[in-house]
């Protein structure tokens, strides 16, 4: 079967080998053993094997088997950005950190790998990239996973609810964002990516914005993982 995929996580399994996960186009998230691509009679080619390196794959897939194998491997997309500069490359790994934290699907769903696919692609490509990128990645991602927030703001409804996934009248004690922080939630919600450059934010409400965004997932994504990459990019992206 011929199929696109992202690399979510490499894994070294051997001196010569690796454990990739993809999610891809037609499969959804798989894992695949792949055999002596470090060895050095392999020319290098285990080098384009990275996370967030997006593949053309020729794949044999078995049910009832946890490690499936890729036949054949290319570059998708050569990335000329994101290697090269930190803030790029930190935020591609964050966004990395989000998908292995919430994307469990087994299942086909090609509008999600092609929300994905679009995303690094911008990611690569956008001429200055906003410090809000990966928060806006994080909010779309929801749309695809079944939980993207109503845009039901208003001056009767200033305080959104992570629990609801709603903006309501009253503010409460419990997973409720404070009148500023919703009002900047909803100019997230709004904005569209191309337009992002032009949202002003500080240093403190992008941390805001990350905190109530993670809260968010946790309660709507089953068995949700911890972040661990913003305590090590937290410099870059502020």
């Amino acid at each position: 079967m011929s199929t696109q995929g992202l690399i979510v996580k490499s894994v070294k399994y051997s001196e010569t080998s690796l454990i990739l996960t993809l999610f891809t186009k037609a499969l959804g998230l798989q894992s695949y053993m792949m055999r002596g691509v470090r060895a050095s009679k392999s020319k290098g080619r285990g080098n384009v094997l990275q996370p967030m390196q997006l593949l053309h794959v020729e794949v044999t897939n078995r049910e009832n088997k946890n490690l499936q194998t890729i036949k054949e491997f290319r570059p998708a997309l050569v990335y000329e950005q994101i290697p090269f500069h930190i803030n790029r490359t930190a935020m591609g790994m964050f966004m990395l950190e989000v998908i292995n934290a919430s994307i469990q699907e087994t299942e086909p769903n090609e509008a999600l790998f092609e929300y994905l696919e679009s995303a690094y692609h911008f990611l690569d490509q956008v001429e200055e990239i906003s410090p809000l990128y990966h928060l806006k990645f994080m909010l779309g991602l929801t749309g695809h996973l079944g939980f993207l927030p109503m845009n039901n703001y208003s001056t009767a409804t200033p305080y959104f609810a992570l629990d609801e996934g709603q903006f309501v009248e009253a503010e409460r004690r419990d997973f409720i964002l404070s009148e500023v922080n919703s009002a900047l939630f909803h100019k997230l919600l709004i904005t569209p990516m191309s337009a992002l450059a032009e949202l002003n934010t500080t240093k403190i409400q992008r941390k805001s914005l990350l905190s109530a965004l993670e809260a968010y997932f946790k309660l709507h994504v089953m068995n949700f993982r911890e972040f661990r990459t913003p305590l090590i990019f937290g410099q870059v992206f502020e």
